[in-house]
């Protein structure tokens, strides 16, 4: 009776032990950076390339890892780039040339900074709560950060627009309570398909022939300002696919100076 007893218990000691690893087991899909599903073994190669960062969001049930660019050089066609410059020469007063390189700071949204505490307060299980002094000295912090940014890339514009025909542009897809305008230039809201992209902030230069490079995030004042005054690409188009097909860790030539030279202007 009792070895009967024990090995019922036992049987479904085990029973319930193996459903519940059952039903708490995570299916893993690994994508490429064309969302093409592809195997771990590939998804980790491609994680240590210096053209590629690799990003996991969580389910329930699956767990989901991607493979995304760091930066990308791309070819549009002409008319491409003419509907373009027609499309932002409706939308501003800084009107562009269909000869001329344009610059686009670009962000998925801005923010007000009052709308940034509210959503930090949301995010956090902190409490938030700050007196109104500190929320002063926040604020002032936050405003000096904003206009320091403004005056370096308006002063970055000038320069490229004198010595380089490159026009710049500022670009937001939405925007919660921040203010547009400002003593420099004005932000543009607009949710041009070209611009559509799964980060918070990129950097786009496009150049009247149809090429055009992105950067996903941080980029240094010196690689840009070389990408811009350079007439050809071909070198930099040409270390930039021999890194995608190799994956290199280092990556070669421009590739190389975008990883190692990360600094913001």
């Amino acid at each position: 009776m009792n070895k009967l007893f024990y090995s019922t218990i036992l049987f479904f000691g085990l029973s319930l032990s193996l459903f519940s690893q059952t039903k708490t087991a995570k299916d893993t899909l690994y994508f490429d950076e064309n969302e093409k599903e592809i195997s771990q073994a590939v998804f980790k190669k491609k994680c240590n390339a210096a053209v590629f960062n690799c990003q996991i969001t969580e389910s329930d049930s699956l767990t989901t890892q991607r493979v995304f660019y760091n930066f990308y050089f791309g070819k549009i066609s002409t008319d491409e780039f003419e509907n373009i410059v027609i499309h932002f020469n409706a939308k501003s007063d800084n009107k562009l040339s269909m000869s001329s390189n344009i610059l686009i700071y670009h962000r998925d949204k801005l923010l007000s900074f009052k709308e940034g505490r509210r959503l930090d307060s949301l995010n956090s299980t902190k409490s938030k709560k700050i007196t109104k002094k500190k929320y002063t000295k926040y604020k002032k912090r936050h405003d000096d950060i904003v206009q320091h940014w403004n005056k370096s890339r308006d002063k970055f514009s000038k320069e490229i627009k004198k010595n380089h025909n490159t026009s710049t542009l500022f670009v937001a897809n939405k925007n919660y309570g921040y203010e547009l305008e400002n003593e420099y230039f004005t932000w543009i809201i607009d949710d041009f398909s070209f611009l559509e992209n799964s980060y918070y902030q990129s950097i786009i230069i496009l150049k009247p022939n149809g090429d055009y490079f992105i950067s996903f995030g941080r980029i240094s004042a010196s690689n840009l300002f070389n990408i811009i005054k350079s007439n050809s690409w071909l070198d930099y188009q040409s270390d930039f696919e021999k890194s995608v097909k190799t994956n290199y860790s280092v990556g070669y030539g421009i590739v190389k100076d975008l990883v190692v030279k990360k600094y913001t202007l």
